[in-house]
């Protein structure tokens, strides 16, 4: 009896065994191939952040590039200003902006709109020269602000 339990217990042993080995044998294709899957996700992984790395220098190098023709622009915009300010202060006043001025002082007739009627055709009609529209302008701002002629207001028109 002790020979039959020796027995069952190496036939036992050697079940168990093979089991192993044929489990061992039916898994190592499988380690292999997620091995090979991992060293070729690994080779890509490495391409792809060379890509980024070199993408990260071009992209730092525009925005350097970048900035200093803004820095240069802005100097230029600066030396623009500069020059316009001067300009502007060595400047006579025009004509037109005399014109007004003497227009604001000068004296004026009233003129009633009529259906389509604008500043322009009042100028033509009633001074001679469309171009003083800007005249009647000056001598009525608070309807010159919304440029809305109502039939029946009153104008102030210069007395030519």
């Amino acid at each position: 009896m002790k020979l039959q339990v020796i027995i069952y217990v190496i036939i036992a042993l050697f079940g168990l065994g093979a089991r192993l080995g044929t489990g061992v044998l039916i898994t190592k294709p499988k380690i292999e191939k997620s091995n090979a899957t991992i060293a070729d996700l690994q080779t890509k992984m490495r391409r792809i952040e060379a890509i980024s790395q070199k993408q990260a220098k071009n992209s730092r190098s525009e925005i350097i590039r970048l900035n200093n023709e803004l820095k240069q622009v802005k100097t230029e915009l600066k030396q623009v200003q500069a020059t316009n300010k001067q300009t502007v202060m060595e400047m006579k006043p025009s004509e037109s902006a005399l014109d007004m001025q003497q227009t604001a002082t000068t004296e004026y007739k009233e003129y009633t709109v009529k259906e389509g009627d604008s500043f322009w055709k009042i100028a033509s009609n009633q001074l001679g020269d469309g171009e003083r529209y800007k005249e009647i302008m000056a001598l009525n701002p608070d309807v010159s602000a919304n440029r809305n002629l109502a039939i029946g207001s009153k104008l102030k028109v210069p007395a030519q």
